[in-house]
């Protein structure tokens, strides 16, 4: 069934892919021909990028029956990478109809393409059932040694350290393992100082 459904998926990807290079070159060729004209061009290439969303964002999980199943938190998360996919080929849209263009804020559409982009795949992993990455920055930092307190003792072992650097530099521990006085004592010392 897997085996099926990756070939499906990669028919599915070769058609939109195949599609938006046909319409690039369709577009490319007219413009150096004077077939088309800019209007038209960039009406070609909207349609083609159109296109390639419908096939790998509405054709591609229905075909698949990909909707079989799924979760609420998975079906949210469709919805929201189908609309960032869309939002980024929107931008990429507009960043290809006005380059060339005198005002340059096309450089606008690229950015909303990348941020988009990087939103949608967060969304198409949980759609998609793939994990996402948690707490990616606390694995990195329990891997880590750890971090060696300048009286001695890490943080990683709660002070078991304490004793041994306590007694070594002078100062008599508590028997709750943190260096000190007993907690009598220090009251007296600072009512007396």
């Amino acid at each position: 069934m897997e085996e099926k459904r990756k070939k499906r998926t990669a028919v599915i990807t070769a058609v939109a892919l195949a599609q938006l290079a046909a319409a690039v070159a369709f577009g490319i060729y007219g413009s150096f021909k004077h077939v088309l004209t800019s209007r038209q061009g960039d009406i070609l290439i909207g349609a083609s990028l159109f296109l390639f969303w419908v096939l790998m964002d509405v054709a591609e999980p229905i075909l698949l029956h990909r909707f079989d199943g799924i979760t609420a938190r998975q079906k949210s998360a469709y919805l929201k990478f189908a609309a960032f996919d869309f939002a980024g080929l929107a931008g990429l849209g507009y960043f290809l109809f006005t380059m060339g263009s005198v005002s340059g804020n096309g450089i606008l559409g690229a950015v909303v393409y990348a941020v988009s982009i990087k939103l949608k795949r967060e969304n198409q992993d949980i759609f998609y059932g793939i994990a996402p990455e948690e707490n990616s920055e606390e694995d990195g930092e329990a891997d880590a040694e750890p971090e060696t307190l300048p009286d001695g003792r890490t943080a990683e072992n709660g002070g078991a350290q304490a004793e041994e650097a306590g007694t070594e530099s002078g100062l008599e521990t508590s028997s709750d393992g943190i260096g000190g006085a007993e907690p009598g004592e220090a009251d007296t010392e600072r009512k007396k100082g």
